[in-house]
C-alpha cells in the first residue's frame, strides 16, 4: 500500500521564537504570560501545529538563559514561578522519572531468563541493576533533602568531641 497523503512543509518558527524571546525577555519570577499575549506577539493561533513546538523551544531557551523553568497555567498561559514553586515543579519531574525507572525495571526484569540468550540475560541484569541503583540514589537524595528542610532543633546532635586540654 502506498502513501497517498499530502506532504506539507514544516513551519519554521525561528521568527516567532525570536519575537517571543524579545517580548518576554524582561519577565521575572511571578510574571504571567497569557495565551493571548503569545498570539499577539507571534501571530500564531493556540492549538495549531507549530504552537506546541514554539512553546517547547521558548521554555527551553528561557531555562537555559535565566534558570527559570516556566510552568503551565491551564487555560490561561505560562508563569515564571518563584523559587519554591520551581523546587516543587522539579520534585514533580523527579517523581515522574522515578515512576518511569520503576516501570523500566519491571519491563526489563519480567522476561524469563529461560527465554533469553546469554547476552540477553547479561543485558537484563545490567538494566535491572542500573535501575535499582538509580532508585536507591533517589531515595538517599530525598532523605537528605528532607533533613535540609527540617528545623535545626529537630536534627540529631553530633557526638560530643572532647576538648583538648
Amino acid at each position: 500500500m502506498a502513501f497517498s497523503g499530502l506532504i506539507t512543509k514544516r513551519h519554521n518558527i525561528d521568527r516567532e521564537l525570536q519575537a517571543m524571546q524579545e517580548e518576554f525577555s524582561n519577565a521575572s519570577r511571578g510574571d504571567l504570560v497569557t495565551h493571548e499575549q503569545i498570539e499577539a506577539v507571534t501571530g500564531l493561533k493556540r492549538g495549531k501545529t507549530p504552537w506546541s513546538k514554539l512553546i517547547r523551544k521558548w521554555k527551553s531557551s528561557v531555562i537555559e538563559k535565566t534558570g527559570i523553568a516556566i510552568v503551565s497555567e491551564p487555560g490561561v498561559g505560562y508563569r515564571f514561578p518563584d523559587h519554591a514553586e520551581q523546587f516543587h515543579f522539579a520534585g514533580r519531574l523527579e517523581n515522574s522519572a522515578n515512576r518511569k525507572l520503576r516501570k523500566s525495571e519491571l519491563v526489563a526484569g519480567i522476561m524469563p531468563t529461560s527465554e533469553l540468550t546469554e547476552e540477553g540475560t547479561k543485558l537484563q541484569e545490567k538494566i535491572v541493576t542500573g535501575v535499582r541503583l538509580s532508585i536507591k540514589q533517589i531515595k538517599i537524595n530525598r532523605a537528605e533533602r528532607r533533613s535540609l528542610m527540617m528545623p535545626t532543633e529537630s536534627l540529631p546532635r553530633p557526638l560530643a568531641i572532647e576538648k583538648e586540654k
